[in-house]
Parts: structure tokens; sequence; C-alpha cells
């Protein structure tokens, strides 16, 4: 129950968060927004908007801007952040 508790606040702490900082900066804003939590993004992970020109459904993507050795961690989600069958 506890865990459960501590997803629930979490998802509403996210859904506040995305409200307060609407469309402008997005990416940029998320990207801190995840940071400012404890996620740990690689250098390399680089957040771009690929939205097709004329469409109404924003579009988000990760690309790699440098090279990217087998092995390494992209991105470390704080377990607190993470939805699982348990916490959703």
């Amino acid at each position: 129950a506890d865990k459960r508790a501590r997803a629930t606040s979490a998802r509403a702490a996210a859904d506040d968060e995305k409200a307060r900082l609407g469309d402008a900066g997005s990416l940029a804003a998320f990207r801190k927004w995840c940071v400012d939590r404890g996620f740990v993004l690689h250098d390399a992970l680089e957040l771009r908007d690929v939205t097709p020109p004329g469409s109404t459904r924003v579009s988000n993507a990760a690309f790699a801007s440098a090279d990217v050795r087998v092995g390494d961690v992209l991105v470390e989600i704080p377990k607190a952040w993470c939805l699982t069958p348990r916490t959703s």
C-alpha cells in the first residue's frame, strides 16, 4: 500500500509539473525536470521535436548526438518514478 501511495503521489506531482511548464521550451523543460528528480541522462542523449509539418500531434524522439559504446547506460531512472504493474 505504501508503494502504491508513493507512485500515485509521484504521478500527481508529474501532472502538476506538466501543467505548470506548458508548451514553452518543452523538451528543455522536460530534460530539466528529469535531472531535478534524479534521472541521469547520458551526455550524448539529445531530445528532438520530430513533429511533421502541419501535424497536430506532437512527436518527440531521443537521438545520440555523439558515439555511444555498447554497454553505455543512456538513462538511469529512479525507481520511485517507474510505473510497474504494482504501481499503476
